[in-house]
């Protein structure tokens, strides 16, 4: 049965449209495809640098990972972040207003690596950077993630039919 048009979260993702935070461009399959193949890429290497001592870049591959398979289920509906602030929050809360419920922790995950991965990536020093532990879990969700995209990429349409 195919899916003719996504319901959960309409208001929400309208909303975000409203306010110029998500904007409607082509739908690709293609590329939201070339999307899930980079992030599985991005694991990887995440994977790679956990063995080394290099933590934070470790952590920001496999946050890009995640933030790729995100962008990912928007570009197949025809949806993008409009950049700026926030740009990568945005990700989140468009794709769980319309994958939630059920409650899905693995999305979730991507608030707490944002955080981290904007710590890590501009350094201060009343601020801690990824740490082993974190890299670790933020490989395991960033893995979740990228299931989870490609579970939903093929079933839901381009936003607004």
């Amino acid at each position: 049965m195919e899916v003719t048009r996504w319901e959960q979260g309409r208001a929400e993702i309208d909303q975000l449209l409203n306010q110029g935070r998500l904007e409607r461009v082509s739908p690709n399959r293609d590329h939201a495809i070339a999307l899930i193949e980079q992030a599985h890429k991005a694991i990887l290497s995440a994977e790679l640098l956990a063995g080394t001592d290099d933590t934070i870049t470790a952590f920001l591959a496999a946050y890009d990972a995640a933030r790729k398979a995100l962008t990912a289920v928007l570009a197949n509906q025809g949806l993008r972040p409009t950049g700026g602030e926030g740009g990568h929050a945005v990700l989140r809360e468009a794709v769980l207003a319309q994958l939630e419920p059920p409650p899905r922790k693995d999305l979730r995950a991507f608030g707490w690596m944002r955080q981290v991965r904007n710590n890590s990536a501009y350094p201060d020093p009343e601020r801690k950077t990824a740490t082993p532990e974190e890299l670790k879990d933020a490989i395991t969700a960033a893995k979740a993630i990228i299931t989870v995209a490609e579970a939903v990429i093929p079933v839901m349409p381009v936003y607004g039919q």
